[in-house]
């Protein structure tokens, strides 16, 4: 059995300006963050998917910003959801669980 790999809990309430900008994927108010736990700032949360890349909700105790970022190229049977040059474990390696008080 392998180990399981958590996911960080951060979350983050989007604004109404940065859910209307990721309409209608982001249909909640709060995202959370997609990387693993305990990963170095900033937290990353997945926004929209478009023909020349993805919008990612990226923030910190500092600020926060929707960036443009090409997918992970991680080898898997559907690839690596998180951005290109990600931190810590590929997203089909992380388990759903989050951790707790992260």
């Amino acid at each position: 059995m392998r180990d399981l790999i958590l996911k960080c809990s951060r979350q983050l309430e989007l604004s109404a300006a940065e859910r209307a900008f990721l309409a209608p994927a982001a249909p909640d108010a709060v995202v959370f963050c997609d990387l693993q736990g305990r990963h170095p700032e900033p937290h990353v949360a997945t926004g929209v998917e478009t023909w020349g890349g993805t919008w990612w909700v990226h923030w910190s105790d500092c600020g926060r910003e929707i960036v443009k970022k090409q997918r992970c190229p991680g080898q898997a049977d559907h690839g690596c959801l998180l951005p290109l040059g990600h931190p810590g474990a590929h997203s089909y390696q992380l388990s759903r669980q989050r951790l707790i008080n992260a």
